[in-house]
């Protein structure tokens, strides 16, 4: 198919994103309650290593530190292991997002269903149209 062809899209298709969807957005919620739960803890102290020597730091602030340097941090690895359900369900998230990208890129030909450009969005409502 060329690039500029409309692609035929069927309802099951678009369905079948939208409970891709839906199920992204009950992982999203039980990932939060989570999260949430082990923030109850946000005043306990962990050990990590800095420059070689042993730290305590309070939760919270590791907590934050893995929001924002991921798992380039040994916070993740030390709330990994005392909050294990919290990194299971985000690593069952991001399979589900690859499961989106790729029924989207199958269905409408775009690359990424999480970061749509104006053409994408175009071919989507092309095959809509299509559709219909």
């Amino acid at each position: 198919m060329g690039k500029n062809e409309t692609r035929r899209v069927e309802l099951r298709d678009i369905d079948c994103l939208l409970s891709l969807y839906d199920e992204n957005d009950v992982l999203s919620e039980e990932i939060s309650d989570a999260i949430k739960k082990a923030k109850l803890n946000s005043a306990n102290k962990i050990k990590i290593k800095r420059g070689g020597k042993d730290v305590e730091l309070e939760e919270k602030l590791a907590w934050d530190e893995v929001r924002l340097l991921g798992a380039k941090t040994e916070c993740y690895e030390v709330l990994k292991a005392k909050y294990p359900e919290c990194f299971e369900k985000s690593e069952l998230q991001l399979k589900k997002i690859k499961e989106i990208d790729l029924k989207a890129l199958e269905v409408f030909g775009i690359q990424s269903a999480t970061r749509i450009s104006l053409r994408d969005i175009i071919r989507i409502s092309m095959a809509i149209k299509a559709v219909k």
